[in-house]
């Protein structure tokens, strides 16, 4: 699932405003401020790590995921169940996950051949392995979570784990929690009605992601 729809599911991106929530505070330039900082503070970041639980019509899916900003990445999404691990780095996809998950990478009836191996993917072709390498774009990421397209509401001092922080809320009402004391990066995002949420954590921390030893080459190259 790539970035941009695991940030919109998550209430990310402020959405067209229809009109303002009754307890929404009244709209301050602020806000907008607020909002403008903490995308200048994001882009200006080396790296992040992406955590949290994002809401869908299958189960809730399971993200944890270190993003460097030369578009190298690694971490782990489970959905239902099955832990899909990948990295990214010099323009290539790998990934090693349990033999069902491999069905949306490979030929039918390779997964039970694949499981628990690592997997290069081709360099070019859509569907998931798509979606794996918009995961582990920064750019992408942060576009997704802080371009505004409506109305931004200052809803309030809050904390993110200890972190103070003012939580900025659309007309929908996601949330984008912004740290207050120090840089003002982006903490965390939420679903208006609280199902998914995603933290970023660790900005400009170390990402470190290195190739498999050994790996399964999807494009025809065989085993490494």
């Amino acid at each position: 699932m790539p970035a941009a729809v695991l940030l919109a599911g998550c209430g990310g991106a402020p959405a067209p405003a229809a009109g303002r929530p009754r307890d929404a505070p009244v709209v301050t330039r602020s806000a907008r401020e607020l909002l403008a900082q903490a995308r200048n503070a994001a882009f200006a970041a080396h790296s992040v790590r992406l955590k949290g639980s994002i809401s869908a019509p299958n189960g809730p899916i399971q993200v944890d995921v270190g993003i460097a900003a030369d578009n190298a990445g690694a971490g782990r999404v489970t959905v239902r169940g099955d832990a899909v691990q990948f990295r990214e780095l010099d323009g290539r996809a790998y990934v090693r996950a349990p033999a069902g998950a491999y069905d949306a990478f490979a030929p039918a009836a390779a997964g039970a051949e694949l499981a628990g191996r690592w997997v290069r993917l081709p360099r070019r072709g859509g569907g998931a392995a798509s979606e794996l390498r918009d995961l582990s774009s920064l750019e992408s990421l942060l576009n997704a979570a802080l371009t505004a397209h409506g109305a931004v509401y200052d809803a309030g001092e809050d904390d993110i784990d200890g972190r103070p922080a003012i939580r900025l809320r659309d007309a929908r009402g996601g949330s984008l929690y912004v740290a207050s004391a120090g840089t003002p990066y982006p903490l965390a995002i939420e679903s208006a009605k609280g199902g998914s949420r995603l933290d970023l954590e660790d900005w400009d921390g170390r990402v470190r992601v290195a190739a498999p030893r050994s790996f399964v080459n999807l494009e025809g190259g065989g085993s490494r």
